[in-house]
């Protein structure tokens, strides 16, 4: 077979006809409001069958832009369209946007905002709105605003579609995320700089993830100067949906992404103006802010507390300026990494926000001789820090560090029932940036004692059941998490919980040491069991009252580290009285299990000795992170 030339042109004319056509409609069908019967009627994702819900496109745009009478601005835009598969999949129909407000009179605001949920009834495409009613505010801290809203009418098989736009007077390049806890069939970002803004990017490659450097634009400025805009596009297809597992720190540390950090501006006619771009210059930016290194050395605040006596031990002195914060100032909840006004302002209402009680701690620790400094760092809820890539947004918190015989010790004098020296759960997230004058360093957040917990038991048999003296004793982070349930719920609610979990008979429930954190956290009491007493055989299980009694890692694989913060500690002993006339048929094999380089121990004994049965067993997981 055999072409002529201009039936190969036409030939190539209709291929491209064709595919632009392809594209055309596609844009069409990506228009606010063009849901297609294909999409209304799809019942499951078949790349995922077990999805309960999928987004069909996710489309972000951020542009840095000049507006008459504001100047440049930073416009971001958002385009999403999801599929509800399963009642599972209702939950996102739930929108939550922060917006960033961190000086006076500068802000960000949302404007175009569209939702839509489309249902099919009768064969017919039914459009219901979300109301301006259905959209409330949510302060989150003084510098961050979320606004929320349901989409209405969603059910399953539903089709909803949110679209916005953000103006904002912060150069802050959102970050984009291409997957999700649902699958995602494709996720564009593009991305237009001024000239005049520099900026840096990073994303770790993906097959599906391309980059595609566009051709820049020209825009004119008021006075006629003409600039150009440099444009990037990203996009991915196909996310697989992200299904966490037990024991990781937050989705966004592990989701393909991309994240932003503005470096310098530079306008026509003027020098440089540098922001971020290492941790040094990131150091000395903090030093001389006003809500963070500016008032760190205020030492008059405390000129007239008498707060602990002349020639007490250094170890004492550190207590004592620890708990006299920690006395003095009441946190208000928001974990902050700047003063929200001024730490002489916080002192004087005797509450503030983390950065505001430590930076303040930390003020105390020098007025007293001590070499203390603030520590930046980034809860687990926020992500890991990378080390490698200086961005000072990348934290959220604050704490103090004081030097001491040669030790360096960690101090969060916001949150309740810590002692010095510990941090919080949610605190222990790789590693922390101490704030200098000398030059910027890195501290690893851990504590001295992690999870640790004893329980013993003494179990005997009366007439037809079987009772159990129990003694639970926590220590470290298992002692604060105790004592954090029992402040919330109530000692007396706390106590009626375990009752209602158990089919024991619970009776003599004490607990002790609840608010005195130099004390482990006891509890005691005694728990009773009916069985058949006419049996030849008697089964129970002797693993009682102990919470790891299944293994949380049940898969096959693993595609995520195994992070549990701190190392873990847990002893149980149990002696089982045997009634007069029982023997023992058959004991369980004792057996030791150890990982490479001690980095976790299981060891489980069972001896029968003097009428008595003892069951005694510990975990010791020395390593806080395990990888696949």
């Amino acid at each position: 077979m055999s072409f002529s030339v201009s039936t190969k042109l036409q030939i190539i004319i209709c291929l491209v006809f064709v595919f632009s056509l392809k594209i055309f409609a596609q844009k069409e069908v990506e228009k606010f409001g063009n849901v297609s019967l294909e999409e209304l009627k799809m019942r499951v994702y078949d790349k995922d069958t077990l999805a309960e819900a999928v987004v069909l496109f996710d489309k972000g745009e951020s542009e840095i832009k000049y507006v008459e009478e504001k100047g440049f601005v930073l416009i971001y835009k958002r385009h999403t369209r999801i599929k509800i598969l399963k009642k599972e999949g209702l939950e996102q129909a739930n929108f939550e946007i922060p917006l960033y407000a961190r000086r006076k009179n500068v802000d960000e605001g949302i404007s175009k905002l569209k939702a839509q949920t489309y249902n099919l009834e009768d064969g017919k495409i039914v459009i219901s709105k979300l109301s301006k009613d259905d959209v409330f505010k949510e302060d989150v801290s003084k510098y961050l605003i979320v606004q929320k809203f349901a989409l209405p009418s969603v059910k399953v098989g539903s089709v909803i579609e949110v679209a916005y736009t953000i103006k904002s007077e912060f150069f802050y390049i959102r970050p984009w995320y291409f997957q999700s806890t649902i699958p995602v069939q494709y996720s564009e970002y593009t991305v237009k700089i001024p000239e005049y803004f520099g900026f840096k990017w990073y994303y770790k490659k993906y097959p599906s993830l391309i980059e595609t450097k566009l051709k820049p634009k020209s825009a004119k400025l008021p006075v006629g100067e003409v600039y150009f805009i440099n444009v990037n596009k990203f996009t991915f297809t196909n996310a697989e949906a992200f299904r966490g597992e037990d024991y990781i720190t937050t989705i966004k540390d592990y989701i393909a992404k991309i994240e932003f950090e503005f470096l310098w501006v530079k306008y026509p006619g003027e020098a440089l103006k540098s922001y971020t771009g290492t941790w040094e210059e990131i150091n000395n930016t903090l030093l001389e802010r006003s809500d963070f290194g500016k008032g760190l050395d205020n030492y008059k605040l405390f000129e007239e507390e008498n707060i602990f006596l002349p020639g007490a031990p250094p170890t004492e002195q550190l207590n004592a300026c620890y708990n006299f914060i920690r006395g003095k100032v009441k946190w208000n909840g928001y974990n902050e990494m700047y003063a929200a006004t001024t730490i002489k302002d916080a002192y004087r209402k005797a509450e503030g926000n983390t950065a505001e009680i430590n930076l303040l701690l930390v003020n105390l620790l020098r007025s007293k001789g001590f070499d203390a400094y603030p520590v930046l760092l980034s809860t687990r809820s926020n992500g890991k820090i990378n080390t490698l890539y200086p961005k000072i947004n990348s934290f959220d918190c604050v704490i103090a560090l004081a030097k001491l015989n040669g030790k360096n010790i960690l101090l969060d004098a916001s949150h309740a029932f810590l002692k010095a020296g510990e941090l919080p759960y949610e605190y222990l997230n790789g590693q922390g940036l101490i704030v200098q004058k000398d030059s910027a360093g890195w501290i690893d957040l851990k504590n001295d004692e992690g999870f640790k917990e004893n329980t013993t038991i003494l179990m005997k048999v009366k007439k037809s059941e079987v009772c159990a003296d129990v003694r639970k004793q926590y220590l470290g982070l298992s002692a604060r998490r105790k004592r954090i349930e029992i402040a919330q719920e109530g000692k007396e609610k706390y106590i009626d919980d375990f009752k209602n979990s158990t089919d024991w008979e619970i009776n003599d429930f004490l607990i002790s040491n609840e608010d005195d954190v130099q004390k482990p956290l006891i509890e005691k009491f005694t728990g009773c069991n009916e069985f058949d007493n006419e049996s030849q055989l008697v089964y129970f299980s002797p693993v009682i009252f102990y919470k790891y009694i299944e293994n949380p890692f049940k898969e096959e694989t693993r595609n995520y580290p195994v992070d549990f913060g701190a190392p873990v500690n847990s002893r149980f002993i149990m002696n089982f009285i045997l009634p007069e006339g029982f023997g023992v048929d058959e004991l369980p094999e004792s057996v030791t299990y150890t990982m490479a380089e001690q980095a976790a121990r299981f060891s489980y004994r069972c001896i029968a000795q003097n009428g008595m049965i003892q069951i005694m067993f510990f975990i010791k997981i020395n390593n806080s992170i395990f990888q696949p």
